[in-house]
């Protein structure tokens, strides 16, 4: 269960709420809930799990950039080469 909790804390954080769904957005309406509502608490990326964001932090607690500023980059994302990281043997890794 930590490991669920963990990964929803890390993709809520990094994409908070959207869905990436590959189907066009629909509205749904719905009046039966199974969970105890608690008007804090927002569907998490996925829809199966709650969050509550933090509503306290201050501007300088948070990251952010300016896309139309990177936009404009040759090159806005970074990339690792993963080739030039060097390796780490371990005793059971079969692909030396």
């Amino acid at each position: 269960m930590n490991a669920v909790s963990g990964l929803v804390v890390v993709l809520s954080a990094q994409f908070m709420d959207e869905s990436y769904s590959p189907n066009s957005k629909s509205l749904e309406l719905s009046g039966n809930y199974s969970y105890d509502h608690n008007p804090e608490m927002e569907t998490a990326i996925g829809n199966y799990f709650r969050v509550q964001f933090p509503s306290n932090w201050d501007d300088s607690e948070k990251y952010g950039f300016n896309w139309k500023e990177l936009s404009e980059q040759p090159e806005p994302i970074a990339r690792i080469n993963y080739d030039s990281i060097k390796k780490i043997n371990y005793p059971h890794n079969s692909y030396q």
